[in-house]
């Protein structure tokens, strides 16, 4: 089964950049968080795995979330002096 992981989820990075008309980037970054949900929920090793995270994929850009671009910055959470505020701010090069 080992030796099917990789073309599978090529498959499915190829077939997402076709179907939505997206570049392979965005499509392998949304490959990559539904991996990463999956592996929190427990789901990997499923036969179905990436027919379920189409399914997921979709529902998440019907619902209007967006994957962050790959060169964008880490955002980081800097807290106030009251404790019920946070800002986020974007980190960068300099701090």
């Amino acid at each position: 089964m080992a030796d099917t992981i990789e073309p599978a989820r090529d498959a499915a990075i190829e077939g997402l950049a076709r179907d939505l008309k997206i570049n392979r980037d965005e499509a392998e970054r949304w490959c990559v968080a539904w991996e990463q949900f999956a592996r929190r929920r427990g789901g990997v090793g499923s036969r179905y795995f990436w027919d379920a995270g189409r399914g997921w994929i979709d529902a998440q850009r019907a619902m209007g979330k967006v994957l962050a671009s790959a060169k964008r910055q880490p955002d980081q959470v800097v807290k106030k002096s009251r404790a019920a505020v946070a800002a986020v701010r974007r980190v960068d090069q300099a701090s």
